[in-house]
């Protein structure tokens, strides 16, 4: 059974409850009653947690920790957050779960990138190279050595780009279906939820920059030389203009997404996933203005990992729930 002040479980036939010491009410009592705001269970009139759903019932005004947090003069156990923000052991651990898996995806997409932009280098490093008389000769004395490693290598690093693309999207999906699960008990992932969505419609968009302006080239193909130019200079202002308007909605969709990451951290109280918000901007304009921080951009991943998995291991540690 369970506990009607903290909600814990007792062992059967306790007098008093072993985490917080109260007097457990005898079974053959007759004791006032009310029901819960949240699942509607009938319990103790003087239940502070409701046993079944595990969300907090106490009078407004009472002490209500934050999740995570314990009663002053207490054993540490994990309470519900207040009865507007809901709270249920299995929602939460499956929404956990997939914020683990966005962060794992995270840091390897981000790997991907980091050893693609390697790639790239020690490639432009070897054509640069040509430069060189002494290089120049070795490369003119075996051509197709040379044409066959960087061909190679510049398949490698397209592979690598497109691998981290679709484990941006992966990561992007179930970021969302997080966010989706958690605004039934949580209205502040809402926004994100519908934000993110708007990178699907950015990843339909620069799609169509590259198929739509094909297409105008393929219709203008077997016209005058004057229609076959308009033709390309139609096909490049509609690529430019699904581009502009692809990549403004993933920086919607992705300023969305590191909302949902924040508020991740307020939810469950770990200020790591906050960080992990916190650092990737700061990193990621360090990079740009100087081009020698992108190796850093693990970091952020690692933090939302080790925020989730925590907090996972916090929620087991909750009442139990239907």
């Amino acid at each position: 059974m369970f506990c009607p002040y903290c909600g814990r479980a007792v062992p059967d036939g306790a007098d008093a409850c072993p985490s917080c010491g109260n007097v457990l009410p005898s079974i053959h009592q007759s004791r006032p009653t009310k029901f819960c705001s949240a699942c509607g269970a009938q319990i103790d009139a003087e239940a502070e947690i409701c046993p079944k759903c595990g969300v907090r019932v106490a009078a407004p005004g009472a002490y209500q920790p934050a999740f995570g947090a314990s009663y002053p003069g207490t054993s540490p156990y994990i309470v519900a957050p207040p009865a507007q923000v809901g709270f249920d052991q299995a929602v939460d651990d499956s929404a956990l779960g997939k914020v683990v898996t966005f962060g794992v995806l995270w840091l390897i997409g981000t790997g991907l990138v980091l050893a693609s932009e390697y790639e790239l280098q020690g490639i432009v490093s070897s054509i640069s190279g040509l430069s060189n008389p002494i290089t120049l000769l070795q490369t003119l004395s075996n051509p197709s050595g040379f044409t066959y490693g960087v061909v190679s290598d510049l398949a490698l690093v397209v592979g690598m780009v497109v691998f981290a693309m679709l484990i941006g999207i992966a990561s992007f999906v179930v970021a969302r279906s997080s966010f989706n699960q958690l605004k039934k008990l949580d209205p502040r992932f809402s926004s994100p939820a519908s934000l993110t969505r708007l990178v699907y419609i950015a990843f339909i968009m620069i799609i169509l920059a590259i198929v739509v302006p094909l297409g105008i080239i393929y219709s203008s193909s077997g016209g005058s030389p004057s229609s076959i130019l308009e033709g390309v200079g139609g096909a490049i202002l509609a690529s430019a203009g699904l581009a502009i308007v692809g990549a403004i909605l993933f920086l919607i969709g992705g300023i969305g997404l590191l909302l949902g990451i924040w508020r991740w951290g307020s939810r469950y109280e770990k200020g790591t996933i906050k960080a992990a918000v916190i650092l990737f901007l700061i990193i990621s304009v360090l990079t740009e203005l100087s081009g020698i921080f992108g190796y850093l951009q693990v970091i952020p991943p690692i933090l939302v990992v080790a925020g989730a998995a925590g907090a996972r291991r916090q929620v087991f540690r909750a009442p139990s729930v239907r």
